[in-house]
């Protein structure tokens, strides 16, 4: 499971993929390393349970339940314990025939990077679901026609987006363009000035419109997003680059090595060396 994690593709625009997911590691195999892909990635545990950790937040997957992990966002399969069902992932231009990277936002919130991530099914829509996956599955190992591909990929985010209704995790409000703009715009520039009065300056808002804003929209203040967005984007390096931390630091846009480290400390609980070394003291 984490082999198939990693080998995801990165940059594919109009990609669709979907696997059969059948695991039978043990829990005690290694977690996999942070992952960040610019395709929407789902996965459907029809047996067994899978730990994932999105973004800060952990969620235990079991049978009949859904990850939905926002393309842009950071995740990591932390566990997993015999776990079948399926996993894939789509670009955003897959299904705009535009192109435009908007439509389909606007219609299915939770792929935003700050939407709901753990989606419950009852047992009638679950057997749904299943038909929906397996009908995708077949239709891309076969002849591969886009046009149905999109069609049933279009009815799995819509019974997605119904059964998180059901359960009420939807968002208030989220085609608010302000909050949008701002939270997009710091996972995708995560070296950008990390002050809050810089981005309400680029929105033309006051900082404290920006923070009641986010604040109300999301639960979490300004502050706090771009901090998110630069610790996913320096786990991101740690575990793929040997880079050292002065320069992952530069590369979230901070200049003092120190100032980082302590704010990496203090977010995630060890410094960025010992994370590299999974959570293990470094030889120095």
């Amino acid at each position: 499971m984490r082999d198939r994690f990693s080998k995801l593709p990165l940059h594919n625009p109009g990609l669709f993929t979907i696997k059969r997911l059948v695991s039978q590691s043990s829990p005690d195999d290694s977690p996999s390393p942070p992952i960040r892909t610019e395709i929407h990635c789902f996965v459907y545990v029809e047996r067994g349970e899978t730990l994932v950790t999105i973004g800060n937040e952990t969620h235990l997957f079991k049978p009949g339940e859904c990850a939905v992990i926002p393309a842009g966002q950071v995740f990591t399969v932390r566990y997993w314990q015999d776990c079948t069902g399926y996993m894939g992932g789509f670009h955003t231009d897959f299904l705009n025939a535009d192109c435009s990277g908007r439509s389909v936002l606007r219609s299915f919130p939770f792929l935003r990077k700050w939407g709901g991530h753990k989606v419950r099914f009852g047992q009638g829509q679950a057997h749904f679901m299943v038909n929906i996956l397996e009908r995708l599955r077949g239709e891309n190992a076969g002849e591969n026609n886009k046009e149905v591909l999109r069609t049933y990929l279009t009815a799995l985010l819509v019974e997605i987006e119904q059964a998180r209704i059901k359960q009420g995790e939807t968002e208030p409000d989220l085609d608010n363009k302000l909050c949008n703009d701002f939270v997009e715009y710091i996972f995708e520039h995560p070296d950008s000035d990390h002050s809050v009065a810089f981005h309400a300056g680029r929105l033309n808002v006051s900082p404290p419109h920006l923070t009641r804003t986010v604040k109300q929209l999301t639960g979490k203040s300004p502050q706090a997003w771009i901090n998110e967005a630069v610790i996913l984007e320096a786990k991101v390096l740690l575990e793929h680059t040997d880079l050292p931390v002065g320069e992952i630091a530069l590369r979230v846009g901070h200049s003092d090595p120190s100032y980082f480290t302590r704010l990496f400390r203090k977010t995630v609980g060890m410094a960025p060396l010992a994370y590299r070394c999974g959570g293990k003291n470094p030889k120095i």
